[in-house]
């Protein structure tokens, strides 16, 4: 099991005017630390056996987008810049989960959304 976990601990809440209060990040403020752990449920020892490290990344400064599993061996994990100007795949690998940059995508203008919409031609 992959999994990602929050610290807000850094991050000021913002209340409005209705005294309702969030903890989100705004320009130039602290964003969550984000960490990825894996453990192994399989054999019924439900823990953290690893806690993932990308290198070159400070996880307060970059989003997790995506995270899954390419074989059962392996993680791979999507990250994006605060910017929204780069974008990086890694490649993490059993035991330690060790990771590897395998893919950069470096966007001019941020985000870009796709010029063609896709849908599935089932209705599920």
């Amino acid at each position: 099991l992959a999994f990602v976990t929050f610290n807000c601990s850094l991050v000021q809440p913002h209340c409005t005017g209705q005294g309702r209060c969030e903890t989100l990040s705004k320009a130039g403020e602290n964003l969550p630390s984000v960490y990825i752990s894996v453990a192994d449920i399989q054999s019924g020892v439900v823990g953290n056996i690893a806690t993932v490290a990308m290198p070159g990344i400070s996880m307060g400064s970059w989003y997790v987008t995506s995270i899954g599993w390419a074989n059962s061996t392996t993680l791979f994990t999507t990250v994006m810049n605060r910017n929204q100007t780069v974008s990086l795949v890694f490649v993490c690998r059993q035991p330690a989960f060790s990771c590897q940059q395998v893919f950069e995508d470096k966007l001019t203008h941020g985000l870009q959304p796709e010029k063609k919409l896709v849908f599935a031609k089932t209705r599920h």
